[in-house]
């Protein structure tokens, strides 16, 4: 059972990894308890569940524990999907980011979350090889980021209806096809930018999935350090 200090570490360190609910839900229940949420978690299976909060005005006008409350739950490998807003004895569904929660909170007696896994096809466990090293392309201008942070699936809010992932390919000599088609998006939606190639180092503890549109490479939920991250090209443009 992970301690209220070892969750802290784990969302320090970015280790984001699926965890079965059935067997962790009493620990997220008392750390949530333990930094000042009144909550009740209801498991609906091992890919399912969902987190009903008391006294929401509370924790939704206190940005920084609001934040962790999502901190908590997408360490323990989750997303938000919907929730519900109940006045009274009725309540509202709503889709997760469809309405800002923090302006709503008028007669609001309690706001149930509900969270689903991240991996398809509620894999727990990686069934794809973890290959030793796979190729990645970002534009120009997430270069010091990802020098400073590695790569991530979070972009902007990452509290949306379905979590962000990050796209490899196994063959460097693909880059060039795959430019192709990230200028051609970037045309269609008039953007100009360059790109950089990263080689990426592989643990063998990243949890990756494949890509039915794209047979040549897979992604991942999970976050890749820095220090395994190498730039190979920058400032990669071919006109399309």
């Amino acid at each position: 059972m992970k301690t209220f200090t070892q969750f802290i570490k784990l969302i320090t360190e970015g280790l984001i990894k699926t965890h079965n609910i059935l067997k962790y839900s009493n620990t997220l229940e008392m750390n949530l308890k333990g930094i000042g949420y009144d909550v009740n978690i209801n498991v609906i299976d091992k890919y399912k569940y969902s987190v009903i909060v008391f006294n929401p005005k509370w924790f939704l006008t206190t940005d920084k524990i609001f934040d962790l409350f999502f901190k908590f739950n997408e360490n323990m490998g989750y997303f938000p999907t919907n929730y519900k807003e109940f006045r009274n004895d009725r309540y509202n569904l709503f889709k997760f980011g469809e309405q800002d929660i923090k302006l709503n909170l008028n007669n609001i007696s309690k706001i149930e979350f509900f969270f689903e896994s991240k991996y398809e096809l509620n894999n727990y466990t990686n069934t794809i090889v973890v290959p030793n090293i796979a190729y990645h392309l970002s534009p120009n201008k997430n270069d010091k980021r990802i020098k400073d942070y590695g790569l991530t699936p979070k972009s902007g809010n990452r509290k949306t209806f379905h979590p962000d992932r990050i796209y490899f390919f196994y063959n460097m000599n693909d880059y060039l096809n795959l430019l192709d088609q990230l200028k051609a998006n970037d045309f269609s939606n008039s953007i100009k930018q360059k790109y950089n190639l990263y080689e990426i180092n592989f643990t063998g503890d990243e949890i990756i999935h494949t890509d039915p549109n794209y047979s040549k490479g897979f992604f991942t939920y999970d976050n890749i350090h820095p220090n395994d991250v190498k730039t190979l090209m920058t400032n990669l443009w071919k006109q399309i």
